[in-house]
């Protein structure tokens, strides 16, 4: 469990860092090693494309969604503070609030946007060995894969404030 929560909190600080949730090299090494057969490259190829899906479906969760919105909601109080207390900050509070939205949904954007990618690099370096009957041993599992993670790429969402 402690190992789960460490590689989900990674993966969060890489996608609100606004880096590839997982390198494209290495998901590029992935896919190739899954389209040759290797069980282990499909699933970790896969396993990054999930634990970034992962990251928003705990952020929007509602065990834990009040501490997102409190910990935002602070922000916003103490830029407040500070546009009270300091005149050159009297928009700060403003400025929090656009950043602090744009921040979520950008990182939400470029995580769908690498995932959908992602998705896509595997479907389309599959369909040339499909139909020209090289199709590794592992096809029906990585089209099953793709589609569940497809269905899934709705869940990639900025939390939303209070």
């Amino acid at each position: 469990m402690v190992l789960c929560e460490k590689k989900l909190n990674n993966m969060k600080g890489k996608i609100f860092g606004f880096e590839d949730p997982v390198a494209r090299n290495t998901m590029r090494d992935l896919r190739d090693g899954a389209l040759t057969g290797d069980i282990s490259d499909q699933d970790e190829f896969f396993r990054g494309i999930a634990r970034a899906i992962s990251v928003f479906v705990y952020l929007n969760h509602p065990d834990v969604l009040p501490t997102v919105q409190g910990n935002r909601q602070n922000l916003f109080n103490a830029a407040r503070l500070l546009a009270m207390l300091i005149i050159e900050f009297a928009n700060l509070e403003y400025l929090v609030r656009e950043f602090d939205d744009a921040w979520y949904e950008e990182a939400a954007r470029r995580t769908r946007a690498w995932a959908e990618e992602m998705l896509d690099s595997i479907q389309n370096a599959l369909a040339p060995l499909v139909l020209s009957g090289r199709a590794p041993p592992n096809m029906a599992a990585i089209y099953a894969a793709i589609a569940a993670l497809r269905g899934r790429l709705g869940d990639i969402k900025a939390p939303p404030r209070k």
